[in-house]
């Protein structure tokens, strides 16, 4: 997406990439398509979301264009991933479990299929499954979504 395409963004957030950028750029007739048969995924909702940080832990999709700045860590069931600075015990992390950078997570606690958000605080004793942990709460899918 080039610089002045972003220039039509809103300044409120969140923000839908359909709703906020597609649509004006289209409605000015400034999209192009070009088809592509690579790795594409819409996250516009949390359960696409996390199936992208799955993908992602998986191996699933292109490789980055360079290394990935945490580690990617096995657990039992799966592999999980644990961003620069983020503090988490190896027993907190269950499959699909992301804590991205300078997250901490209370002793305790157990991650699986989420993300928790950069620089949050997860309590201790937290349970998060198939959830995006950010501004402090768990955020799911809609029933049926996952």
């Amino acid at each position: 997406i080039e610089k002045t395409a972003l220039d039509v963004l809103p300044d409120r957030r969140p923000l839908g990439l359909g709703e906020s950028l597609l649509r004006p750029l289209a409605q000015r007739g400034e999209v192009a398509v070009h088809p592509a048969d690579d790795y594409w995924l819409d996250v516009g909702s949390i359960a696409r979301y996390l199936r992208a940080g799955n993908d992602l832990l998986e191996g699933r999709g292109p490789p980055p264009p360079r290394p990935h700045p945490g580690e990617f860590v096995e657990v039992p069931g799966g592999r999980a991933y644990v961003g620069p600075s983020a503090g988490v015990d190896e027993d907190s992390l269950g499959p699909g479990a992301i804590v991205l950078e300078g997250a901490q997570v209370g002793s305790g606690a157990l991650i699986e299929r989420s993300v928790v958000w950069p620089d949050e605080v997860v309590p201790a004793g937290t349970e998060l499954r198939d959830c995006v942990w950010a501004a402090g709460t768990a955020h799911r899918a809609p029933a049926g979504d996952m």
